[in-house]
């Protein structure tokens, strides 16, 4: 992952595993992008990685939906 990738993916991660974006939220990578100071390049691809890793579900033409997590997936 490429440095602005993976500050995007950890910044994307704390905000998850601290849930401060709760289950059933709509992430937009746009927004995201201005939150984080960054482009949308290395917010997709973050998003991308925690797509796969399960904590989000990409909801076509509407953004990314926070899944439900537990105390188990967080650690």
């Amino acid at each position: 992952m490429v440095k602005k990738s993976k500050q995007a993916y950890d910044a994307l991660l704390e905000e998850l595993t601290t849930w401060r974006f709760q289950p059933g939220d709509i992430l937009v990578e746009e927004e995201l992008a201005q939150k984080f100071g960054t482009s949308r390049t290395p917010v997709r691809e973050a998003l991308r990685t925690l797509v796969a890793e399960g904590f989000l579900r990409v909801m076509p033409r509407s953004g990314y939906l926070v899944l439900p997590l537990t105390p188990k997936d967080v650690r």
